[in-house]
């Protein structure tokens, strides 16, 4: 979690995949996290997390992957409203030391480990489905790496 020029910090937040990756186990979201293959797949699913001065009687909210740092006391995540891809308009907005920070922040090692990951996570959850093709999710899994997954090419 990296502290910008301007002092806010921010952090990456992989939220709605975790919904994917708990939900495609009950056949609904199948199809998206079929249509993972690579860091850039999962740019719609990272939320870029900002913080704001915690109250007194709010309780820290911790919303951090494994190897995060850890926010100096006092701030609280909120979501910014932004993913990965529609940060992209916001940026212009920020000043240009910011933008480079940010910039540099995801193209860090750091970052590469985070996606890394993440993408393993996807490719893990991708492979128990396709072992189990009596399954309705595993049926899915296996028609989407057949290409014949009825919402495939709306996807791709």
């Amino acid at each position: 979690m990296p502290q910008l020029p301007s002092g806010k910090h921010i952090a990456l937040y992989p939220d709605s995949l975790y919904e994917i990756l708990e939900e495609a186990f009950s056949g609904i979201k199948v199809h998206e996290l079929m249509s993972i293959n690579k860091h850039e797949d999962l740019f719609k699913y990272v939320e870029v997390l900002y913080f704001r001065i915690q109250s007194e009687d709010e309780e820290r909210e911790e919303r951090y992957f494994s190897f995060s740092l850890v926010p100096p006391e006092g701030l609280m995540p909120y979501s910014s409203g932004y993913n990965l891809i529609t940060i992209q308009e916001e940026l212009k907005n920020w000043e240009y030391c910011d933008q480079k920070a940010f910039i540099d922040f995801l193209n860090s090692k750091r970052t590469e480990h985070f996606f890394h990951e993440i993408i393993s996570m996807v490719q893990q959850c991708q492979e128990q489905l396709l072992k189990q093709p009596t399954t309705l999710q595993g049926m899915l899994a296996t028609w989407w790496k057949l290409g014949i997954h009825p919402l495939q090419d709306k996807i791709e």
